[in-house]
């Protein structure tokens, strides 16, 4: 007599199989790829326009890093998150592999030129910085213009003040090299545990509703990330810069 299968062993060769009808794994999240959820497994698309939403889809709280941006003398400075350039990539590779190249243009020896392909769209942008540092800055501002990482610009400002927030923020006065005196703002863990928490607050009210829910690429804390970059591998262009990056851009 031969032997039938049991019923568990039946829905684990279905969901093994793929079956439309197949429950689904036990605990599967519908919030598909959030953080502290398992990876979230997304096929290639064949189009710019069918990646485009997916393309914009926020990155977990493992995956954002800090940095200080600037001081406001010695009382306090602002911080900003960003994402390394590898994400840009994945986040390419993820959901169109096959259609997405970059070239890079030296356009002098501060500002590079990023020239991103998706589908047959080309759109450009600048980096600041010398070797790595300026490659991956460019690929992360021309990425933005087809929405990777450009739930980031919607973060609220993060303003730390040494008087309420000195536990987060390691402080230094010093003079360079050229007798300049340098105040220095860098993050402790606890101030970038913080910063995290408040990405994590902010992707709940906010970032899911706007732009979906994060994908998961992996990431945890602390990871090495773009290693080989510079301490400030992101450089945001300053007041009346923008017409000289235009400029540089036409150029």
């Amino acid at each position: 007599m031969a032997h039938e299968p049991s019923k568990a062993s039946q829905a684990q060769q279905e969901a093994d199989r793929g079956d439309p009808g197949a429950e689904p794994a036990p605990g599967a999240a519908e919030g598909r790829g959030g953080p502290h959820e398992a990876a979230e497994r997304l096929s290639p698309m064949e189009s710019f326009r069918e990646a485009a939403i997916e393309l914009r889809r926020p990155f977990t709280a493992e995956a954002i890093k800090w940095k200080v941006q600037s001081n406001f003398g010695e009382k306090g400075c602002l911080v900003v998150g960003y994402i390394d350039a590898r994400l840009v990539i994945e986040r390419l590779n993820l959901l169109l592999p096959h259609l997405w190249y970059d070239r890079y243009t030296p356009l002098d020896q501060n500002w590079l030129r990023c020239d991103l392909t998706v589908d047959g769209i080309t759109r450009s942008d600048v980096g600041f910085g010398a070797g790595k540092t300026g490659y991956s800055d460019a690929l992360k501002r021309a990425g933005v213009k087809f929405g990777v990482g450009v739930s980031l610009y919607a973060i609220p400002r993060a303003e730390l003040w040494r008087d309420n927030h000195g536990s987060y923020l390691n402080f230094r006065k010093y003079k360079n090299k050229k007798g300049e005196e340098v105040v220095e703002f860098k993050l402790t863990a606890a101030g970038d545990e913080a910063l995290r928490e408040r990405y994590s607050k902010w992707l709940e009210e906010v970032g899911i509703p706007l732009f979906g829910q994060p994908i998961n690429h992996g990431d945890v804390v602390g990871s090495v990330g773009d290693a080989d970059l510079s301490p400030a591998p992101d450089v945001e262009p300053g007041e009346g810069d923008e017409g000289a990056v235009a400029q540089l851009l036409e150029g």
